[in-house]
């Protein structure tokens, strides 16, 4: 069972700890011969003091994930903080190894260290996301009139954030007001303001936990991962992806998503006529049980319990990994 240690550090399992932010320079201070991993975007490695990131790389085996196309846009403010143990681990001599989350990713990381770089994505929960979960969440949430009316939802859950396509949205919205777009998430960057909400086919539903967020998203007839094309949607390793497949949900994206495309089963619509064209082949696809078997054993394949058995096995043989 998880155990609580010492401010922001838990234990989940015997052997492993996970520190967060605040005394995380403090309490990593000292530790030595452990596997260490460290993801990109953590603002807190950025912030680590020079001499003390490479004590700690010296003294134990230290994996970087690089799980993020870096964006100054998103990064804001924190932007030079949060690349700063990047650049830091780009130039340094000392052992490490390397995971990305992307195919892209993987690349620029090879190119820039001259090092191997393992290809890991990111995974699921199966059981969190199973019928049986489902179900058993249903008692104690209320979804709202829009999750249970009688109409085709296109359903995202996932921040409000500045990488979706809003114009692609805003149009295909406006166009087909017989389908109910649903979209549960935080509101990032004032994202919200961009999403035509007043329509009356457009539904906000704020954040919902993690504990009851698949009884809500399996209201969903399609699911969809609108990004803007550029280099975020090419260096993008969705987790949700591999939870709308748990889900059995047919999954709409745009150009540029890789990761995602990599997957015959996902299906790809450019503007707003064709992003609207690939929902209403999905809408029927949703409909034929051999696609929706192949999605739930795509998820099968995309657990977590797989990642972290291809993690070790990457770090056993210290090579490059392709799925």
């Amino acid at each position: 069972p998880e155990q609580r240690l010492v401010g922001t550090v838990y234990r989940p399992y015997p052997g492993v700890f996970v520190f967060m932010t605040g005394d995380f320079e403090e309490t990593l201070s000292g530790i030595k011969g452990t596997k260490m991993f460290a993801r990109s975007g953590t603002l807190c490695w950025g912030e680590m003091d020079p001499e003390n990131a490479a004590e700690l790389i010296r003294d134990n085996e230290f994996i970087y994930e690089y799980i993020d196309h870096f964006d100054e846009k998103i990064a804001g403010n924190d932007f030079n903080a949060v690349t700063r143990f990047y650049r830091f681990l780009l130039d340094t001599k000392q052992p490490v190894r390397y995971v990305a989350t992307a195919r892209k990713l993987q690349r620029e990381l090879a190119a820039r260290t001259g090092r191997p770089v393992a290809y890991i994505a990111n995974g699921v929960d199966v059981e969190h996301f199973s019928a049986a979960n489902v179900q058993a969440i249903l008692p104690r949430v209320t979804l709202p009139e829009c999750l249970v009316a009688a109409r085709p939802k296109i359903g995202y859950f996932g921040a409000i954030a500045p990488w979706l396509d809003y114009d692609l949205l805003r149009e295909v919205i406006r166009k087909h007001p017989e389908w109910d777009f649903i979209f549960i998430g935080p509101d990032f960057h004032d994202g919200l303001k961009q999403l035509p909400v007043n329509a009356a086919n457009c539904h906000w539903l704020g954040p919902i936990k993690y504990a009851d967020l698949p009884a809500y998203a399996d209201r969903f007839d399609v699911a969809m991962l609108p990004f803007q094309r550029g280099d975020l949607a090419r260096s993008t390793s969705p987790l949700k992806l591999f939870e709308y497949f748990a889900l059995g949900k047919p999954v709409v994206v745009t150009p540029d998503m890789d990761e995602c495309t990599a997957f015959a089963e996902t299906l790809v619509g450019e503007g707003a006529d064709g992003f609207a064209q690939a929902i209403e082949t999905a809408l029927r696809r949703r409909r034929e049980p051999d696609f929706t078997a192949r999605l739930h054993r795509l998820a099968q394949d995309n657990c977590w319990d797989a990642r972290v058995r291809q993690l070790f096995a990457e770090l056993e043989r210290g090579g490059e990994s392709c799925r």
